[in-house]
């Protein structure tokens, strides 16, 4: 069952945020696109991230930062899965 939770939430995070990219001013003055630490583009990290919220691995800090890139449903995504669990 819990592997089944972990591969419905990353599939549905995946769905949400994948590829979100923040923008960073480089020194030149251009603007540079990278990724973030824990990210939703691939099913490999997804599932990675997925498992992160499950055992409590610092979710708060990824919930923060996709609320700034997406929104609040980042917030309600990662609150459900903490409640799920």
């Amino acid at each position: 069952m819990f592997v089944v939770l972990i591969l419905l939430f990353a599939q549905i995070g995946r769905e949400i945020f994948a590829n979100v990219k923040i923008s960073e001013d480089s020194t030149d003055g251009t603007e540079e696109k990278s990724h973030l630490r824990v990210n939703y583009d691939s099913l490999e990290d997804s599932l990675i991230a997925v498992t992160m919220i499950f055992f409590n691995e610092e979710w708060h800090v990824t919930m923060y930062e996709y609320r700034r890139l997406v929104g609040y449903k980042s917030v309600l995504f990662h609150l459900i899965c903490m409640l799920i669990c």
